[in-house]
């Protein structure tokens, strides 16, 4: 279902377009299932549909498998069209024109940074729980490592949630944070920073 074509088989050994979407901005693919914006900022969603991973709101057919795009609305997202879509193994993170962030799905650690480890089945908003939120900046882009969250605002400054095992998070700690945490300027020498990444 993740090549989004329900008459394909499951292996496909050369690029098919997938049916039904057009002018799409841009493609995410996680384990098993993927996603895209088009250019009016809606997220399409397909794929594998355990741990809430596709954002399908409950009055949809909420199936094992979606092997066709659906599209979860702008209203999933507080009517603010999606400019960014990450997605990783279960879970995925979405960032709107409004500078919100927004995560859905497995939720072990706190790393969807909803103060919490209760699974999301479609988007929910997360901020750092102060107001104003994100210390009076916009998120720009986001980032799902293995078992955390990295968050970076477009002041350049870096916040992490999830499991801070081996160090992860980057607050000279190895503690689970369930909310976005940010890390100090000094640890990058007071260097703005522009891109970030998670691995696991």
């Amino acid at each position: 279902g993740e090549t989004g074509n329900s008459l394909l088989p499951d292996i496909v050994r050369f690029p098919e377009r997938v049916p039904g979407l057009h002018a799409m901005a841009l493609v995410a693919a996680g384990d098993m299932f993927s996603g895209a914006v088009g250019v009016d900022g809606q997220v399409w969603m397909w794929g594998n549909c355990r741990h809430g991973r596709l954002g399908y709101p409950p009055a949809m057919p909420q199936t094992r498998t979606a092997p066709d795009p659906r599209s979860l609305g702008l209203a999933a997202f507080g009517s603010s069209p999606v400019v960014l879509l990450n997605l990783r193994s279960n879970r995925a993170a979405a960032v709107t024109e409004m500078g919100e962030l927004w995560a859905w799905g497995n939720n072990t650690c706190g790393k969807l940074g909803l103060d919490d480890d209760t699974l999301r089945v479609i988007p929910t908003l997360v901020t750092d729980g102060k107001m104003p939120a994100w210390g009076g900046s916009h998120v720009y882009m986001v980032c799902c490592g293995f078992q955390h969250q990295v968050v970076l605002t477009e002041d350049g400054a870096v916040w992490t949630c999830g499991e801070g095992t081996f160090g992860a998070l980057g607050l000279s700690d190895l503690l689970d944070r369930w909310v976005p945490t940010r890390i100090m300027p000094a640890a990058f020498g007071g260097a703005k920073i522009v891109f970030v990444a998670g691995g696991g």
